[in-house]
């Protein structure tokens, strides 16, 4: 899983660019897009995390799991849903 580390980079910078792109939309009265993930660990924390960092919402549709604790820390909060089944 190593070589997936310089994708987690990748991941957020696209995420980020994308909150930047959909927040321009808004300034021209267009609708608005936000990030939505899984809201774990690896690549579903690195696009939460690049939409927190251009200030924009994070969507996290997250599952109880039992090594799994908590939604990871980038999704907005009221943006947050933890489902305990998943089909």
């Amino acid at each position: 899983q190593a070589f997936l580390v310089p994708m987690f980079d990748v991941t957020t910078e696209l995420a980020r660019r994308l909150t930047q792109w959909s927040q321009s939309r808004v300034a021209e009265g267009k609708a608005s897009y936000a990030v939505g993930t899984g809201a774990g660990p690896g690549m579903m924390e690195a696009a939460n995390k690049g939409a927190y960092l251009a200030k924009g919402p994070s969507v996290g549709f997250g599952i109880s799991l039992p090594f799994e604790d908590r939604l990871n820390p980038y999704v907005t909060p009221e943006l947050g849903f933890e489902f305990h089944y998943f089909f």
